[in-house]
């Protein structure tokens, strides 16, 4: 049985490893006697040998992080009430500056030149590009998501 150790600002605790993105949710929710709404808005990392850092969004991701789950912390935090992620003001206000970075291609993909994948380390994001609304330069391309 793998165990893996959590830390939510600073209080550890160790239990069974999850076997899924929905499962990590649902441990994180027990030993921390969160809010379905709060653990939805948190933000699950871990630093890697290299003191790269990881985010957790998805199974995909998780499924990563099994393997070396005893060797990491997985590091949750929560949003700040007042900076949940809003999209609306961001495709209205900034559009002009989203606008000059993106560039059609002749198949009418869409190239988000000089951005970088922040997982797959991806140049030049092609198609969906995803952004953190919290994290300073986090990216995520199409194939990551």
């Amino acid at each position: 049985m793998l165990m893996a150790t959590f830390s939510f600002y600073n209080q550890i605790e160790i239990s069974e490893c999850p076997s899924n993105f929905c499962n990590l949710q649902e441990k994180i929710k027990e030993l921390y006697f969160l809010k379905q709404y709060q653990v939805e808005k948190s933000i699950i990392s871990y630093m890697d040998e290299e003191n790269e850092v990881h985010y957790i969004f998805n199974d995909e991701q998780y499924d990563k992080v099994i393997p070396i789950v005893e060797k990491v912390i997985l590091k949750i935090e929560l949003l700040p009430e007042d900076t949940y992620l809003t999209f609306a003001p961001l495709l209205y206000e900034q559009s002009n500056i989203i606008k000059e970075n993106v560039r059609a291609k002749k198949d009418d993909k869409i190239i988000h030149f000089g951005i970088k994948c922040s997982l797959c380390k991806c140049e030049n994001i092609e198609g969906i590009r995803f952004l953190c609304g919290i994290c300073h330069d986090f990216n995520i391309c199409q194939k990551c998501e």
